[in-house]
């Protein structure tokens, strides 16, 4: 099925989902995951990109926050006994999604949206890993409570 799942995560109610859903998949198809949380180019905090793994720590100063968010993610991930990385690049949101997917050699890009599925907008960062995915891309509406026993109620593009 999938052995490398990019996870797209911002530290939102929706992440929270993203996130229960992606180590849901990881135990079924024995993925790796990659957490990724995009920081904008403007925040002080991106002079450097961080990068864990399950054996390393931070190599570089982060804003706390930031920082905070992705390790109780990643300590979910990791207690859930799936193994997980997690990386929080800078720059536009979609175009580090992409570009980590193809680098890691990701076989899903999976990702939270806040509209209506139907509605994806021209500007939003969706519609531009819709549009630019270098794999099959799923996207998590916010208004559905996410089951892998209602895989109609996810939106899959390539």
């Amino acid at each position: 099925m999938y052995s490398r799942v990019l996870v797209a995560i911002d530290g939102t109610e929706i992440g929270e989902r993203v996130l229960a859903h992606a180590i849901s998949l990881a135990r079924i198809s024995q993925s790796r995951l990659m957490l990724v949380h995009v920081l904008p180019p403007s925040d002080q905090s991106c002079e450097s990109h961080t990068i864990l793994t399950s054996s390393h720590s931070p190599s570089h100063s982060l804003g706390q926050g930031q920082l905070d968010v992705m390790r109780d993610y990643w300590g979910k991930v990791m207690a859930a006994g799936v193994l997980a990385d997690f990386r929080l690049p800078c720059g536009h949101p979609g175009e580090e999604i992409c570009e980590l997917a193809q680098r890691w050699g990701a076989d899903l890009i999976l990702m939270g949206h806040r509209n209506c599925p139907e509605v994806i907008g021209l500007n939003s960062i969706s519609r531009y890993v819709l549009d630019h995915a270098p794999c099959p891309l799923m996207i998590l509406p916010q208004h559905v409570e996410f089951s892998l026993t209602q895989p109609n109620r996810f939106i899959v593009a390539r």
